[in-house]
């Protein structure tokens, strides 16, 4: 069963990108190149917002969903509350060694898959957090280098 659930998340995110293509050629009726121009277009932050891993959480939800147990069913057999598991589900609160382990006793999910969903994800949050910083400190130096520009080509008055 554990290998079919990477399967099934690797699955889930290409549906995510085709809905995505769909979504924006649906709503702005563009074409399979225009749509591929956009996306060639994207600045490396973009894309990692874009493609940004499913936290744990979702996937879980899924699964829940799937063979359909409720959130506080769950919460109950984990013996945590339901706002501790909505956290989880939400990404608010990261999936620990403890919580992960008991998922495996709990649903037969191996607990390695979702503690290595939460480093993929915590990684892809550190790598956006790095571009957003870079981009700042560019927008940053271009910001000193125009207005010293502007200093230079405009006398003062």
């Amino acid at each position: 069963m554990w290998v079919q659930i990477p399967l099934l998340v690797l699955k889930f995110k290409i549906e995510q990108i085709k809905i995505e293509q769909i979504r924006m050629k649906d709503i702005e009726k563009i074409s399979d190149s225009e749509y591929k121009r956009r996306v060639d277009s994207m600045t490396d932050l973009e894309l990692a917002k874009h493609f940004l891993s499913p936290y744990p959480g979702d996937t879980l939800k899924e699964h829940i969903d799937y063979i359909e147990m409720t959130q506080e069913e769950l919460a109950e057999k984990l013996d945590i509350s339901n706002q501790k598991l909505e956290e989880l589900i939400q990404g608010k609160t990261p999936f620990t060694r403890e919580i992960s382990d008991a998922l495996e006793e709990l649903l037969d999910i191996p607990a390695s898959f979702f503690l290595n969903l939460e480093k993929t994800y915590q990684k892809d949050l550190l790598k956006i957090e790095e571009l957003e910083r870079l981009e700042a400190e560019r927008l940053e130096y271009s910001k000193r280098a125009i207005t010293r520009v502007y200093k230079a080509i405009i006398p003062k008055p």
